[in-house]
């Protein structure tokens, strides 16, 4: 470009408008393009350390969060706080920004660093969807609702504009947050709503709509109903295919969760390529540290144990573990699942002994997270009696499933099981112990 054009600051002018469009459309591709020639622009006639060059590396930033290059949105994040410094203005948006960029990439402390450093300067609606982000991957589930509800509160009261779009994301949010507290209905109810604001009789694809059937599938799988919960699996994978790259970090949780559900109905052929390709693009994009990481190899583990293939099951939960440590040195709830999925999957007689320490651990982290009175310490109790019920320990297995009954609300036939098992358990520890007197 000739930098003497007059027309530069119009032409600034008209690519901010045009970026401003394309976001809207999700197209991404062309926001890129948009975004490179107004930085030139920008650079040309403003300076490399003015404040619109420090706009428009967030632009960058923005964008690179969206097609899941986490890497170079933190980059142009810093970038653009590096210029508001010198300028000595407002950084909360940047301290935003950075925030989610190093929480997608899976540096979770530092995002919340960050975080905070923006909510030292202000609040807003952004602010408290991301801080519910960050305790989402951090395991602070009730905070993260906690978070959502203020920012759809906040949302209602200072929102000029409606954008049905972001309130969608909000419920979306917010109902991922029930599904990990066990609120599968609640979270239903948000994940239909956010399919109802996001209804328009002009257009129904936006990743928002992917992200709503997503959600409802995971409902659909933990109901028990896989058939229903692949249906809106695909209509998800569809949607992301429209938006997203093949190695876009969505398809991570979208194939996991098909990979699953194909499990539950036994085809496991199916289940196995979606939870491996799961993988390759958890790896791709986050080597090793990422939660994506450990959360497919948890699901390959739970299809290898469907199969009864225990050793290699194993050895999947475990490699979970050792990476779960590295991120969250100081706990996190998922240990829980891990724990308990790798106590089950001990096969061997040697592996037996690191079983009881793997409930044990699964225990303590249980009643530190949810406490006496929840219902997920109730089924891990009642898995756990399961387990000692299957290794002979019949007086440990009645303590484990009287505690289960009391702790959980069972389904009528769910209730009568665990007490056949706890009757099962009493009858053959009174004919052990009638055999040791006779010994």
């Amino acid at each position: 470009m000739n930098q003497q054009n007059h027309n530069w600051p119009t032409l600034a002018n008209i690519y901010e408008k045009i970026t401003q469009i394309q976001f809207k459309k999700r197209s991404y591709q062309d926001v890129h393009n948009s975004l490179e020639k107004l930085l030139e622009i920008l650079l040309a006639t403003k300076g490399v350390n003015s404040l619109e060059v420090a706009n428009c590396n967030e632009r960058f930033g923005k964008l690179y969060i969206k097609v899941g290059q986490y890497e170079k949105a933190v980059s142009s994040y810093s970038k653009a706080l590096v210029i508001k410094q010198k300028n000595s203005v407002e950084l909360s948006t940047t301290f935003r920004g950075l925030a989610l960029a190093y929480n997608e990439k899976g540096e979770y402390i530092k995002a919340g660093e960050m975080i905070q450093k923006s909510l030292e300067i202000t609040s807003n609606v952004e602010t408290y969807q991301i801080l519910a982000k960050i305790n989402y991957n951090l395991g602070d589930y009730e905070a993260a609702i906690s978070n959502l509800a203020t920012s759809i509160d906040l949302y209602y009261t200072s929102s000029p504009i409606s954008d049905r779009i972001y309130l969608a994301q909000l419920h979306n949010d917010l109902a991922f947050g029930y599904s990990y507290k066990g609120g599968i209905e609640v979270s239903y109810q948000y994940y239909q709503k956010a399919l109802s604001l996001l209804a328009n009789k002009n257009r129904t694809n936006y990743p928002e709509t992917a992200d709503a059937y997503l959600g409802i599938g995971q409902c659909h799988y933990l109901k028990g109903r896989p058939l229903d919960a692949l249906e809106s699996y695909k209509k998800s994978l569809k949607l992301y295919k429209q938006f997203f790259a093949p190695n876009h970090p969505c398809f991570v949780t979208c194939y996991n969760f098909m990979g699953l559900a194909y499990g539950q109905i036994r085809n496991f052929q199916d289940g196995f390529y979606y939870l491996e390709e799961g993988l390759k693009v958890a790896l791709k994009n986050f080597k090793e540290l990422h939660l994506s990481v450990v959360n497919s190899l948890n699901s390959i583990g739970m299809l290898l144990y469907q199969l009864k293939i225990q050793d290699q099951a194993l050895v999947n939960f475990q490699k979970a573990i050792l990476i779960l440590k590295k991120l969250f040195p100081n706990g996190h709830p998922l240990f829980m699942t891990l724990y308990n999925n790798a106590a089950f999957s001990t096969s061997s007689q040697t592996d037996k002994k690191y079983a009881f320490q793997y409930l044990l651990n699964s225990i303590k982290l249980c009643l530190k997270y949810y406490g006496n009175s929840e219902a997920k310490t109730g089924l891990l109790c009642e898995r756990i009696g399961t387990f000692f019920l299957g290794t002979n320990s019949h007086d440990q297995a009645v303590q484990m499933l009287q505690k289960a009954l009391i702790l959980q609300d069972h389904p009528i036939k769910k209730h009568k099981q665990i007490h056949q098992q706890i009757l099962y358990a009493e009858k053959k520890q009174t004919l052990q112990n009638l055999c040791q007197e006779q010994i």
